[in-house]
Formats: structure tokens, sequence, C-alpha cells
């Protein structure tokens, strides 16, 4: 059941978890539980080597279809998977206004229908405020939504929603909003290769589907600017990161803020 709180219990809420986020407050025995993003070498471009529990995740492309959401099913996966906490080990809510979400399409990978909630509101209004919600169930394990320009006070709300309800928070945005706020503890850059020179047959091709540059936009207490390259099957759910070659010029910039 989605919990349902009085404004002033919800504003209460709000004000001291932002205390709390802007003091970098962690009370004894509660050092943050870590997902997997589901690649053990894109975990490795991070400092904790995962996603914290009730952190917030962006992913960020140039257009629909650029293979963001077939990147972040492996993370819905593996948080579905956790045993650390089987409180957590719940459903998988999709937030879907435009309703072009097709379930169908997970069945390759490893996720059970029935561990996953669509719920496609009428309004814009309505999306987020179904989105917090399943944000604050601690029976949710990942909420997904797609958002266009969105409010940093309703930024704000999303990230401490998730704060409280300890569970996932999956966004998918334009890359326009790298120019904007956020309080995600993740976001990643999404870009498709053209083409895949190196790749030694049509039946390699075939096998590994298309080629996507995961770059690491900014993340809590990292440099950012770190990026692999994976191949994804979207029909089959496989997923590969590329071997890269050594590269002489330095990748790391500083963060985005």
């Amino acid at each position: 059941m989605i919990a349902i709180t009085t404004r002033a219990d919800l504003l209460q809420s709000l004000k001291r978890q932002l205390r709390q986020i802007s003091r970098g407050e962690i009370a004894p025995g509660e050092a943050p539980e870590i997902n997997s993003t589901g690649f053990p070498a894109v975990d490795e471009l991070l400092p904790q080597r995962g996603i914290p529990k009730g952190g917030m995740t962006e992913w960020l492309t140039a257009g629909v279809g650029a293979g963001a959401a077939t990147l972040a099913l492996a993370g819905v996966r593996a948080a579905l998977n956790s045993t650390s906490d089987l409180s957590h080990n719940g459903y998988w809510v999709v937030i879907d206004p435009h309703g072009e979400f097709f379930p169908p399409a997970i069945t390759g990978w490893g996720i059970p229908e029935g561990r996953l909630l669509l719920v496609r509101p009428a309004t814009s209004r309505d999306a987020a405020w179904a989105f917090e919600q399943a944000l604050r169930c601690p029976g949710v394990a990942v909420t997904w939504n797609w958002v266009g320009p969105t409010q940093e006070r309703v930024l704000q709300r999303w990230k401490v929603a998730a704060e409280v309800g300890r569970g996932q928070g999956v966004l998918f945005r334009s890359d326009q909003a790298l120019k904007q706020a956020s309080w995600a503890d993740v976001r990643w850059l999404v870009t498709p290769i053209a083409g895949r020179p190196d790749a030694a047959s049509d039946a390699h091709r075939a096998e590994a589907g298309r080629r996507l540059r995961l770059e690491l936009a900014y993340c809590r207490g990292a440099l950012g600017g770190e990026r692999v390259e994976v191949e994804c099957n979207d029909e089959t759910g496989l997923v590969r990161v590329v071997p890269q070659l050594a590269d002489s010029a330095p990748r790391r910039r500083t963060a985005r803020a």
C-alpha cells in the first residue's frame, strides 16, 4: 500500500530530512546500503561501488530510445534480487504518463512481471504525486519516472521521499537538464555510438546489438567525467562492457555542480 501523509507531516519530514542532507548527517548504525548498477565495471566508477539505497539516479539522453532505459534495467534487476534487506526486495513501480512503457519487453531480463506496478496518471501533476508516494513507500525497491523541465523544489521533495522510503529513485530526463539544478546522487549521460568498425563480423553485430557511451556526469563524492562503452541487445537483455584501450589523455574533470 502506498503511504499517504498529511501536509503537516510531510512538511515536517521535509525539513528534518533537508537538515540532515545539508549537514551530511548519518545516524549511528545507518551507514547506507548499496545496490549494484548491474555492471561491476560501472560500479567501479562510483565511490561507494554502487548506488546507496534511498538514492536518486538521473539518466540523461538526447531523446527517447537512446538506450538509457535498457541500461537502467540492469540496476532494477540487481535491486529486486538483493537479499541484504528483504523488506526492500519488493516492487518496481513505473510511472508512465504517456503510455510508452511495454511490459513484455522485460521478459528477457529475468524480472518477474508480478513485481512490476505500472502507473499511468492522467496529468503531469498526478504523475509527480504518484512518483513521490511510491518513493516514500518502503515496499517499493525501485521507482521510475520520465520527466521534462522540473522545478527544484519538486526535485527536493522527491529526493527526501527516496530517503524516507529507502528505495531507488530513477529519473529519465533530457540531456538539457545538465544545465539545470539536480538533487540526484548520480547522473549518467547516455550517448549512442553510430557504427562499430571494430566489430569482428555480422554475427557479432547481431548478437551485440547497439553500442552506447555511458558517462558519469555527476556523482556525490567523486569528480565525474569517467566513461565506459557498452554493447546492449534490447531483445535478449545482454549487456557487455566494451574493453577500452589505454588512453594517454586524462579523462577526469571537475564535477558539475
